[in-house]
Parts: C-alpha cells; structure tokens; sequence
C-alpha cells in the first residue's frame, strides 16, 4: 500500500506554536463574571485558587482572536446608525467594569448602548459573541419557538449569568446580545430582561466560592460526565494529577480576605498579588487538591495515600 505523504504546511504548524507560546497564562486574580453561570462550583473553586494555568490550544485562540475582531465590526455597525450611542469604554483603553467582594469578583462588559430601534430610550447592557454555526442557529431556532426574553437562557447558561451580572451592576433592566457567525456574516440579537432573582443567586455563588475553606462537591462523581469529560481540572478532580502551580493560592495556609486580598496564616501577613504568586518554601498543597487520602500531618507535612496504594508525603522545602 502507497504511503499516504503528509500534507501539513510546516509554516501553518510554525504559526500555531507560536501562537500558543505567545498566549497569556498566568490566572487571573480574581472570579469573573464571565464564567460564574457554569454549572459546577468546584471547577470556579480550582480557577480562583489557580490550581492550573489555562493553556488554550491553537484552533481556540483563533476562535477567541474571531469574537474580538468580530465584536469590533458588529460595533462600527451598530454606529453607522443614526441615534444609537454605544459606548465601549469608560476611558481610553479601559472597558465598563465593576469590581465586589472585596475585588475579588470582577467583570468587564463590552459596551453600554442607547438609542435601540426596538427601545430607543433603554439604556442596555451590549455583549457581543461570536460563535460556530451550530450554535448560531440554536439561538435563531429559540427565538422564534420559546420568545426571544426565554431565549438566551436556554441558549446558554454562562451568557445568560454574564447578561444577569452586568444588568445588576451596570444599572440597567435590559440586556442586548448581539450573536454572529463565524466573520460576521450571519448576525441576529436577542434582548433579555434583568432578573433580580437570578442575579442576586449569582452573586452569592460567587461569594460562596471565593470564600469557600473546602473544595464544594463535585458535579458529578463521574470522570465521564458530559461537563467532567473536557474539564481543564479533570485531572486534579477525578484522577491522579498534582496541582501545576505552587502558589499561595493552592496553599493550605492562606486565605482570602473580606477586605481584598489574601492572607498568610502562616506567616500572619497580607499577601500582595507578586507574593501570591511566588508562594514560599512553606508552601504545602489545599488537601482538597490533592486527589489521594489524606493519612497524617504534622507542623510541616502532610502524608496521603494515592490511588495505586503508594505513600505520598508532601513537605515543605525547609
């Protein structure tokens, strides 16, 4: 049988490494409003303790790098009509945003708009998304069945908690999603109604986790449950992986703090985000990341037995 010659491009393959050398890691240093909808607290619980970085395959950052230059054109049109005021930044370079629970829930929105053909006088919270063609017309098909105010929550969770969030703190009762295709060529809208019920449940979510001692419970027990299969912790959660970072954060004596920031037990001192970062020689993992079971302890130790029966001793550096 012939062989079958590669036909990869080795200066497209070039590209993707060098695009996912270039991508930013580091966690953020707080809980954003973009992901709290999710379904599973435990998996907001590893992000806000920076259990692992978020390393994004090539195909998706090109997918991130299509919804930013789609959100730019789906704005430069929005404008091109007469009374509609959009508004992206609150300054130069610095996106509508609020910050609570001590700075440590945080989200930016796209924009702020008025002049809305179906509501001129609204003042509406703007997000734009770009999405695959399947979800595109997912959205289209809920319009037109379930109303276009049901919509976007059956569309998708995690918008829909973003567009609660941003109304509550943006003040405004009315959200605007504007959804394209892949390169804008497909574009539809759907307004959604603030829900104070729903927001207020989405707040204290946050604050449930930021200021959680223990790991909350799984979604599901289940390493192959449809939301656990694809999970970026599904190996620190369901099977034998280690933390990937040594920061105060996975560390087992610090704590966040009401007033903003993170506090050292340890060593009783705040912890600036640099410190936080680094961590210290007397760093020993948050039991609940550590997926074996926990034996003994000491001043400076923790032993645990793993899944294959062996003995594992996490010890601080000192």
């Amino acid at each position: 049988m012939a062989k079958i010659p590669d036909t990869q491009d080795p200066t497209l393959l070039a590209v993707d490494v060098a695009m996912e050398a270039a991508q930013e890691t580091e966690p953020r240093p707080y809980l954003g409003a973009s992901s709290l909808g999710g379904p599973c607290d435990r998996q907001l619980w590893y992000t806000f303790r920076w259990v692992k970085r978020r390393v994004i395959e090539a195909s998706g950052l090109r997918r991130i790098d299509d919804g930013h230059r789609g959100e730019t054109v789906l704005a430069d049109r929005l404008r091109m009509v007469s009374g509609i005021n959009l508004s992206t930044e609150k300054e130069p370079g610095v996106q509508h945003n609020f910050q609570d629970l001590g700075g440590h829930f945080r989200g930016n929105c796209d924009g702020l708009i008025t002049g809305l053909l179906q509501s001129p006088k609204k003042l509406h919270v703007w997000e734009c998304k770009i999405v695959n063609e399947q979800k595109f017309k997912k959205l289209m098909l809920l319009k037109n069945t379930r109303g276009e105010d049901l919509a976007l929550k059956e569309w998708d969770a995690v918008y829909y908690g973003q567009a609660q969030i941003y109304m509550h703190y943006f003040k405004a009762d009315r959200h605007y999603l504007t959804a394209g295709s892949p390169g804008v060529r497909d574009v539809t809208s759907v307004r959604t109604k603030y829900n104070e019920a729903d927001a207020l449940a989405l707040i204290k979510k946050a604050e449930r986790v930021i200021f959680a001692d223990r790991a909350p419970t799984r979604i599901s027990s289940d390493p192959a449950w449809h939301e656990c299969r694809y999970c970026n912790f599904r190996g620190v959660c369901h099977e034998t992986e280690l933390p990937e970072l040594k920061t105060c954060r996975s560390c087992m004596h610090s704590t966040p703090v009401g007033e903003g920031g993170w506090r050292c037990e340890k060593h009783n001192k705040a912890l600036g985000l640099h410190e936080q970062r680094v961590g210290c020689s007397d760093h020993l993992f948050h039991p609940d990341m550590v997926p074996a079971e926990q034996l003994d302890y000491g001043e400076d130790w923790v032993s645990y037995r793993l899944k294959d029966g062996t003995i594992w001793k996490n010890e601080t550096e000192k």
